[in-house]
């Protein structure tokens, strides 16, 4: 009889602390309050650097001194601890960001339809009377090329928009948008800029690699400006080492962006615009290093690639600041577009899900059924839903930010479960044939993808 009360009491401590521990979880919305973004008569400046990993910024913790410019600009502005991207890969992100409305159909002349009748956030401040200009050396974005011609535009509604070939020291991206903003500092003006830099494959300045552990004689297979496709045939079978080496090559570019960012805030602070100016820094995505079995970006949901830093610079709030709450980088065309007013409005829970590239019609898998991978942070909690492949993950990303536990019985699955599966059917965008431009236009951008090894 004595066991049967010790046991009972055992199992009533334990329920207590369970129970407690669900209580001490934030099971709701937990968001960032708008009006921090409020800046009347600024102009925008939005900085972003792709498939940059928030935990390697230095501000956000990382070990190697890897972002230095960013990390002393960060001191004196606001810095996002939970920024997550809609997408893992850059193309569907930047259309959410642009348009404030997250395709969810996943048919490739769908998507066409409905990006051609939306409203960019570029044409958007033309109508607000602002100056607009996009400057990348991200090729698959489009605009236009230094010889002239006008390539595919994913992004539209910028009046001037200039591409840049690739390059390891993204110097003619950084020279022409210093140009920009010395020709345009008295206008007002929304300008975006978009550096390449830390995106796959990792051709690194050389001096750079052997900051963060690269050496031609002990990375083994692993070579500087190694194609993404030599490296995925050999992922299953690398060395710790070699990872390392990955890594190293990643951290280099990540430092030569950095160099190139602080090139560019420095001239924003000598034309004296941080006075009358939001800027804006984010990433659009990370990359994966084999946590989850794979490199690179575009093939998950999970945080290493929909977690980003995300710094903010707004004259008109008291800094610095670390700001705690959830906020989704989609948000920023409600933000940018408001900034002058009093209602800017945004959701707090962070949907997100990985797009197919670009198919001619849809992508199924051998049941049938729609091989998509979503997802949805509320507060403390994060639901991950594959239904072509039956997966179903719920975490604790404040308790467990590496997602290693799925908790999958908590009753919050089912609760998240039912408003992902909502927002699935919800943002289904309206089928409409598109017109011969936009397939042409397509056509275009799948041959600039695949030149940049994102298409076979």
């Amino acid at each position: 009889m004595k066991k049967i009360l010790i046991v009972l009491l055992l199992c009533l401590v334990l329920a207590g602390c369970q129970k407690t521990e669900l209580m001490e979880s934030n099971t709701e919305s937990s968001g960032v309050d708008p009006s921090i973004f409020k800046c009347p008569d600024c102009n925008v400046i939005l900085i972003t650097i792709d498939s940059l990993r928030v935990d390697h910024v230095g501000t956000y913790g990382y070990k190697y001194n890897t972002t230095p410019n960013l990390d002393k600009w960060a001191e004196n502005s606001l810095v996002f601890e939970n920024a997550y991207s809609p997408a893992p890969h850059t193309i569907p992100a930047f259309q959410a960001i642009m348009t404030g409305k997250p395709v969810s159909n996943d048919n490739r002349d769908e998507i066409i339809a409905f990006y051609e009748k939306t409203t960019f956030l570029g044409k958007l401040m033309q109508e607000k009377g602002y100056l607009t200009a996009a400057i990348t050396d991200h090729g698959g974005l489009g605009g236009e090329s230094p010889n002239g011609s006008f390539s595919a535009t994913p992004i539209k509604g910028f009046e001037i928009f200039k591409s840049y070939a690739p390059e390891s020291s993204s110097r003619k991206l950084t020279e022409e948008s210093i140009n920009w903003l010395r020709s345009n500092k008295n206008e007002k003006f929304f300008l975006w800029v978009h550096y390449f830099g830390p995106h796959y494959p990792y051709i690194a300045v050389p001096e750079y690699a052997h900051m963060f552990g690269f050496s031609n004689n002990s990375c083994g297979r692993i070579y500087n400006g190694m194609g993404n496709n030599e490296m995925n045939a050999i992922r299953a079978s690398l060395t710790a080492q070699e990872l390392n080496c990955i890594i190293s090559l990643y951290d280099a570019r990540i430092y030569n962006a950095d160099k190139n960012v602080g090139l560019l805030l420095d001239e924003i602070k000598n034309l004296n615009l941080t006075n009358n100016s939001m800027i804006i820094i984010f990433a659009d995505h990370g990359d994966e290093f084999n946590e989850k079995g794979r490199l690179f970006h575009g093939d998950s949901v999970y945080n290493s690639l929909l977690h980003v830093p995300l710094i903010v610079r707004n004259p008109y709030q008291a800094l610095p600041s670390r700001i705690d709450g959830n906020i989704a980088t989609q948000n920023f065309f409600d933000i940018i577009s408001n900034i002058d007013s009093e209602n800017i409005e945004f959701e707090n829970e962070i949907f997100s899900r990985k797009y197919p590239f670009y198919r001619t019609d849809k992508y199924y898998d051998f049941s049938g059924d729609f091989v998509g991978k979503y997802s949805i942070i509320s507060g403390d909690y994060k639901f991950v839903y594959e239904p072509g492949y039956n997966v179903e993950e719920l975490f604790n990303i404040k308790k467990d930010p590496a997602e290693a536990n799925n908790i999958y019985f908590s009753p919050e699955r089912s609760k998240l479960k039912e408003k992902l599966v909502a927002w699935i059917k919800d943002k289904k965008a309206e089928s409409s044939k598109p017109s011969e431009n936009a397939i042409k236009e397509q056509k275009e951008t799948e041959e600039r993808m695949k030149s940049l090894g994102y298409l076979n």
